[in-house]
């Protein structure tokens, strides 16, 4: 959520250009969002992995996601 609203928001320049320097700031706050949001895209993927390996009780897939 927090990586789709770096990308989207039009006033993030405001708030990042505390934490950043000049340059390569739209670089760094578009990378930034770009990780976020694959993080959270692969927390929510291994979170289904483990809910359908639960769900049809393969422990396989369980012990596969609680090792991540």
């Amino acid at each position: 959520m927090l990586g789709g609203w770096a990308l989207l928001e039009p006033a993030k320049e405001q708030i990042f250009r505390l934490a950043t320097t000049d340059l390569m700031r739209a670089d760094t706050i578009f990378l930034l969002a770009y990780v976020l949001l694959a993080l959270g895209g692969s927390v929510i993927l291994i979170g289904v992995f483990g809910c359908c390996g639960a769900l049809h009780e393969k422990r396989c897939v369980v012990v596969t996601v609680i090792t991540y």
